[in-house]
């Protein structure tokens, strides 16, 4: 048995998740750093979800390098 074959529907749901892994990490990332008052007031969502978008950039530049 081959356990790797993955149908299309499994693919879709397992990018569903990251994206929603992705939201919500942003959210708790914001939120902290909010009541810590580590960010600019004038700051919002936003600029925090370009901040993790780069971190994510950057992981899988790493990750093709490595490859």
């Amino acid at each position: 048995m081959d356990f790797r074959i993955k149908n299309k529907s499994l693919k879709i749901w397992e990018k569903i998740g990251y994206v929603f892994a992705y939201i919500i990490s942003t959210f708790m990332l914001f939120f902290v750093l909010r009541f810590l008052e580590k960010i600019p007031p004038n700051w919002g969502v936003f600029h925090i979800s370009l901040f993790t978008m780069l971190i994510c950039l950057i992981g899988i530049l790493f990750r093709m390098i490595l490859k």
